[in-house]
């Protein structure tokens, strides 16, 4: 019970001395803390779609739904970035990955009103010239309008609030749950993520995507099993090879990459499942 009490007083006076002197404790700090505005991030992107549909060159829902069946398990060539021989502290793989993900939108109005909305999803650059990676549904939600939706515009947004639209796509995997498109780029070098070798079992990973509007959220785990499973919407014997992670993540978090201690790409955020036991 002395034990006990000693740890409660010690957290309140620490608790104590923080409301104090919260600018000495900053001071001592060698790096600030930066704190993202995720509303003002999506109010921004919203902002930004509007201006992309009336202005810019993209691909519209259409042609999108075309070309998802046209490239269908096409090989696409991309200048592959260097990846690192040794592993990087997970604050150094926060920052590659942060440069190269992208906060993905597919732009409609819904049938209630005339305002644009935003279906948020996660992608990642692979290619300097603004060829990226995301989910095969994340595109087919785009070409396929549900709920009397009607489709406006694609882009990509970068942390730093850079919007680029979708104007091609380059080959797609409706089994792997798999797309690789070409933003216009303007002229930009975009950051990216080198791609890794598969990942065994047990080995740590990390996930870098926007579940439910954490926007940028950085999560780890280990691979929990690699295994063959049956693919959703496909006949029973059809089977693909999968990953499952303990990694957090959710819906938002699609098309995010899965990441190894080197900082390089072995997977790709695609679907949740949930376990439940009746005892």
């Amino acid at each position: 019970m002395h034990f006990f009490t000693k740890i409660k007083l010690s957290l309140l006076h620490a608790f104590f001395l923080l409301a104090i002197f919260p600018g000495f404790l900053m001071a001592q700090s060698t790096m600030p803390v930066v704190y993202s505005n995720n509303e003002g991030l999506l109010q921004r992107f919203a902002d930004i779609s509007d201006s992309i549909y009336l202005n810019a060159v993209f691909l519209d829902a259409g042609d999108t739904q075309k070309q998802l069946l046209a490239m269908a398990d096409k090989q696409v060539k991309i200048n592959q970035a260097r990846g690192n021989a040794a592993n990087l502290k997970p604050s150094e793989i926060y920052q590659q990955a942060l440069k190269a993900t992208v906060l993905i939108g597919n732009a409609y109005l819904c049938n209630r009103c005339d305002m644009t909305h935003l279906n948020s999803a996660t992608g990642f650059f692979i290619d300097k010239s603004g060829i990226l990676v995301t989910n095969y549904h994340v595109l087919d939600l785009y070409a396929n309008p549900t709920g009397g939706n009607t489709s406006r515009c694609f882009q990509v947004m970068t942390h730093d609030g850079k919007v680029y639209p979708m104007t091609e796509v380059l080959s797609s995997s409706r089994l792997n749950d798999l797309a690789i498109i070409r933003v216009d780029t303007g002229g930009d070098e975009v950051d990216v993520l080198p791609l890794g070798q598969p990942a065994q079992v047990g080995e740590k990973v990390f996930v870098m995507g926007h579940p439910q509007g954490f926007y940028y959220h950085f999560t780890d785990g280990m691979v929990a099993n690699n295994y063959m499973g049956r693919a959703p919407d496909f006949p029973a014997h059809v089977l693909k090879y999968q990953m499952a992670i303990t990694a957090d993540y959710a819906t938002g978090a699609s098309g995010g990459a899965v990441i190894n201690e080197s900082g390089q790409v072995v997977g790709v955020v695609s679907t949740t499942r949930t376990l439940h036991v009746n005892v």
